[in-house]
């Protein structure tokens, strides 16, 4: 990750200077504690206190639980935040951020293993409108084994979409436990890559 944290001085002409420090670590091992405290440019009140409102934190192409740690490393730190998740495969029940909502609602981690080794087939679009025109209108395969394959390729492509939804709602849910407002949009057209989903969130004023 790279994390950058922006200083400015008051001077006569208003300038401002940046610092950048880029780190080369796992993100389970990173602890923005030891950075902010180490005279990395954050900025402080009068009375000392550090000021978290202008650190934002950005993140593209966080595969699986990266998205997670990620999440679990910033949420205490920085004010707003944007973050691309993908490669939903990789996430692990363990590390999920907010696995705890899932298994009350009877989740369990071999149902979520399951899911998320389905969950590529939730972005893959290439034969996705052929195969649900031939899908039979009372649902049934018809006899026809190749029917009966589209269908099951259906099936197994909504339980994707399913599981990205869900893992993502279970973020938006911990997240909210943690104070932040937070929702997922779409950041570009899905005929360009399926996996256009950003997290954007801003953390509540009064918990800085």
């Amino acid at each position: 990750p790279t994390i950058t944290t922006p200083t400015a001085t008051a001077t006569a002409t208003a300038t401002a200077t940046a610092k950048c420090i880029r780190l080369k670590c796992d993100l389970k091992d990173l602890s923005l504690d030891g950075l902010w405290h180490a005279g990395s440019g954050a900025q402080r009140r009068d009375d000392g206190e550090e000021v978290a409102a202008s650190v934002v934190g950005m993140g593209k192409h966080l595969c699986g639980e990266a998205t997670d740690l990620s999440l679990r490393c910033f949420a205490s730190h920085g004010r707003f935040l944007a973050l691309a998740p993908c490669c939903y495969h990789r996430c692990r029940f363990d590390t999920l951020c907010g696995g705890d909502v899932l298994a009350r609602a009877g989740v369990s981690r071999e149902v979520f293993a399951v899911a998320a080794r389905l969950s590529p087939m939730g972005h893959n679009l290439e034969d996705e409108g052929a195969a649900v025109s031939k899908i039979p209108e009372d649902g049934g395969g018809g006899g026809d084994d190749n029917e009966g394959g589209i269908l099951e390729r259906e099936i197994k492509r909504q339980i994707a979409r399913s599981f990205v939804k869900l893992v993502n709602a279970a973020r938006v849910k911990w997240l909210a436990d943690q104070g932040w407002d937070t929702r997922i949009v779409r950041y570009v057209d899905e005929a360009i890559t399926p996996q256009n989903v950003l997290m954007l969130g801003e953390r509540k004023v009064g918990l800085l």
